[in-house]
């Protein structure tokens, strides 16, 4: 409809920008025509070999548990979209749990009216109705406030199937009128499917100097919160090498050691206009 509108102004560029959009379109179509799609991040020996497929031939994939494990193609991150509801679906050991399974926040939830049908005019197209599940090698950290609690808590519902729930830990607190907030200030969840692992690192401001609180176990609504006795904390995280570790969790003879990726959201909303510099930034 947009593109039927820029045509008809009839400049070069904009019939350009409309036949852009058409192809754009024609793209998202067949793309979420089928019933699950792969996207994967492949990695070779050199950085110039680094490159992202898209593709839907769902060879690179893994249901196991197991830490240490390597998908087809050096693939180190998969994930598929899932065109029906997770409440509704049996039988598939990838399905993927309700994305605010792990919130703790009734604002932050979604209602049980929120995941009915859709209407009429989008029930036969699949753009809103479906869920990700993802499996990974990776071991991938969140940093940031309430925000960035929320991404890991939908990643780490993503990469957990039904089951496995119990391989994911947090430290947390509470707030708001007669306690209704549940927080995480630090989680991980390990191993995940793929044989990775997530974690989630409560940081209110940036991590500098002034918002540094020297007490190591504290988890609180406030703007000091961190310390580096927390990130040890997600780096000693111990869990279970067994692909049944849901079953042994009293064996936990892995570490997490390292991450491979940090996710980090500025957080805006905690700190004032002039905090907002590149010298604070780079401390």
């Amino acid at each position: 409809w947009n593109a039927a509108i820029i045509w008809r102004k009839g400049h070069r560029r904009n019939i350009f920008v409309a036949l852009l959009s058409i192809i754009t379109l024609l793209v998202i179509d067949i793309a979420f025509s089928g019933s699950v799609y792969d996207c994967k991040i492949m990695t070779g020996e050199g950085k110039d070999d680094t490159s992202i497929i898209a593709r839907n031939d769902g060879t690179s994939w893994s249901n196991s548990y197991s830490p240490n494990q390597f998908m087809e193609d050096n693939v180190r991150i998969s994930f598929r979209l899932h065109h029906s509801h997770p409440s509704t679906t049996s039988g598939d050991d990838d399905a993927p749990l309700r994305p605010e399974k792990f919130a703790g926040v009734p604002g932050y939830k979604c209602s049980s009216s929120d995941f009915g049908d859709l209407p009429p005019s989008l029930s036969n197209r699949t753009i809103l109705n479906f869920t990700t599940s993802i499996a990974t090698n990776l071991k991938v950290i969140f940093i940031g406030d309430s925000i960035s609690e929320q991404f890991a808590q939908a990643f780490d519902a993503s990469v957990l199937g039904r089951g496995y729930e119990g391989n994911r830990w947090a430290k947390t607190y509470v707030n708001g009128r007669d306690g209704m907030n549940l927080h995480n200030c630090l989680s991980a969840s390990a191993p995940v499917r793929g044989g990775g692992a997530s974690a989630f690192w409560r940081m209110a401001t940036l991590m500098s100097a002034s918002s540094r609180t020297p007490r190591p176990d504290v988890c609180e609504h406030k703007s000091r919160t961190w310390n580096e006795n927390q990130a040890l904390t997600l780096l000693y995280h111990r869990y279970s090498s067994s692909d049944h570790a849901k079953k042994e969790l009293d064996h936990r003879n892995v570490t997490v050691t390292a991450f491979d990726a940090v996710v980090m959201r500025l957080n805006h909303g905690w700190l004032k206009i002039e905090e907002i510099k590149k010298e604070r930034i780079e401390e």
